[in-house]
């Protein structure tokens, strides 16, 4: 009997046929042969959906990257948005010192 390839076996002896020990009857090699169908079917879809899982764990990092980039650009932002409030700030202090200083000059 050929032993039973690994899951993640991908190689041409992965799907070789698998035969008995014994011979069979006809209606058990049916039914062995039911159950091999079945059995590298399932190995397919096993496969299929390891590669579709590789593949959105490949997408979900790139949208997590891209997340991160967005998150830093809104700090930034935001520490932008500080800076010029802080130097409007400061500009209107000097304006009302300046109108304090000619409103005291002029009085």
């Amino acid at each position: 009997m050929a032993p039973i390839p690994e899951p993640n076996d991908t190689s041409a002896s992965a799907h070789a046929r698998l035969e008995p020990a014994t011979p069979l009857a006809a209606s058990d090699r049916a039914g062995f042969d039911r159950l091999e169908t079945a059995i590298l079917g399932l190995l397919d879809r096993y496969e299929a959906l390891r590669r579709e899982n590789s593949r959105l764990a490949e997408v979900l990092a790139a949208r997590d990257r891209r997340v991160e980039e967005l998150e830093s650009q809104v700090r930034e932002g935001d520490q932008l948005q500080r800076d010029i409030a802080k130097r409007i700030d400061d500009l209107l202090g000097q304006i009302d010192q300046i109108e304090h200083h000619f409103t005291a000059r002029g009085a």
